[in-house]
């Protein structure tokens, strides 16, 4: 078998660009790690102790620990706390909402008349409150 010695040019030709390609790589690999590191640092902790989830939800912290206990958030128990899971939770858009009160409405699911008075069987407040049950309802599935 005689190799041709254009061949062994091209295959020295191809091992000395190995280091320049390597190279390149690693300096591919350190900026995507670093984009990693930094879009890490960014994020929020996917498992929020109580206080901190109630300030991200904008509500007291008696009320995300009703939440809790009732099951409208997803919670993780660590050890002898609780923590939010913000993976498991999703946000509710224009779109969701509508479909919501449509599925209320239509299956009649409207609450109950407030109070001793004879007052409408749902005001606006009482039909978001409504609604967001459903949707949290709707969320413990997920």
């Amino acid at each position: 078998m005689k190799i041709d010695p254009a061949t062994i040019a091209a295959v020295i030709t191809a091992f000395s660009e190995i280091p320049v390609r390597v190279a390149g790589m690693e300096r591919a690999v350190t900026e995507v790690t670093a984009s990693v590191e930094a879009l890490r640092a960014a994020s929020p902790p996917l498992l929020l102790r109580l206080p901190e989830a109630a300030a991200i939800f904008k509500m007291s912290v008696v009320t995300m620990r009703r939440w809790v206990k009732t099951g409208h958030v997803p919670v993780v128990k660590v050890a002898n706390t609780v923590r939010v899971d913000l993976t498991r939770v999703h946000g509710v858009d224009a779109t969701d909402v509508a479909r919501m009160a449509r599925e209320v409405r239509g299956l009649g699911q409207l609450p109950p008349p407030c109070g001793r008075r004879r007052r409408p069987a749902c005001g606006p407040r009482r039909l978001v409150n409504h609604i967001w049950a459903a949707a949290c309802a709707t969320n413990k599935g997920r």
